[in-house]
């Protein structure tokens, strides 16, 4: 089963470096302007900024762990996927990228 493994990830490995630039281009958040940030703020309700602020916190929270390099935790990953779920516009601001599985 490792002789499998290992010959599956040569073989795949070439394949994932060609595929490497796309997905980062993929995964990279957008790019806003601080003023077209504001206007897209004013323009939303309550509710998605007070979930967006929720979102935003507990990753500031998981960043903040006093560790070298801070992982999600089993009930951390429940809550974003929660609160992605609830505002799918959420998952712009994910630090998914960022943060070891």
């Amino acid at each position: 089963m490792r002789l499998i493994c290992r010959v599956l990830w040569l073989l795949m490995y070439p394949i994932l470096k060609l595929l490497e630039p796309c997905i980062q281009r993929w995964v990279k958040p957008t790019t806003r302007s601080l003023v077209f940030g504001t206007v897209d703020d004013l323009t939303r309700g309550r509710g998605e900024l007070v979930l967006e602020n929720a979102f935003l916190r507990q990753q500031v929270i998981v960043l903040s762990r006093e560790k070298k390099q801070p992982s999600l935790t089993n009930q951390d990953r429940r809550l974003l996927v929660l609160l992605a779920r609830l505002q799918p516009s959420l998952t712009d601001y994910s630090i998914h990228s960022t943060l070891p599985v």
